[in-house]
Parts: C-alpha cells; sequence; structure tokens
C-alpha cells in the first residue's frame, strides 16, 4: 500500500491565521496532509506545486516553446522557397506547375 504524503503544498485562497501560523491570500505553503486535505475541502486553499517546481516546469515550457519557433521559421522558409519554385515552374511553362 502506497504511504500517504506527510505534507502537501498549497496556495492560500483566503488569508488566514492561528495562534502559531499566519499566511496571506496567495501564499504558498506546506502542511500536514491532514490540515491540507481540510482547507481544500473548506475551500480555503488548492493544492499546488512548489515555487521550484512551478519555475523547473516554465523553464522547460519556455525551451519548448523556442524549439517550436524555430522549427516554425524554418517551415515558413521552407514554404516560400517553394512557392519560388512553384513561380519559377509556371512562367517556364511547365505543365505539372
Amino acid at each position: 500500500m502506497a504511504k500517504a504524503k506527510a505534507k502537501i503544498m498549497v496556495q492560500m485562497l483566503t488569508s488566514m491565521a492561528g495562534e502559531s501560523f499566519s499566511y496571506a491570500h496567495g501564499q504558498r505553503v506546506e502542511v500536514p496532509a491532514k490540515m491540507a486535505e481540510a482547507w481544500i475541502d473548506a475551500g480555503l486553499a488548492r493544492e499546488c506545486e512548489s515555487e521550484e517546481a512551478s519555475n523547473a516546469r516554465a523553464d522547460g515550457l519556455e525551451h519548448t516553446l523556442k524549439s517550436v519557433e524555430a522549427e516554425c521559421e524554418a517551415l515558413r522558409k521552407r514554404v516560400a522557397e517553394l512557392e519560388a519554385e512553384l513561380a519559377a515552374a509556371k512562367a517556364a511553362g511547365n505543365p505539372a506547375a
């Protein structure tokens, strides 16, 4: 059987303070799993990933975006080349064009 998480990262949906804590709206905090689940069920917080995980994911997405943009640019160039070839073939009277 899988072991339950000891702590869960949550983002506060409201400000909340207790005897030994104070959290602002939007703040990300790691709290015991039982507490996190109770806050989530009550609509006080939502489960989220850590700042480090968010930053790592953002870095990965940025890298992917740059790769896709480069591929798109290469495809635009290839389309322009093919359009020029087609225009040249039509001008030469090639019946296949």
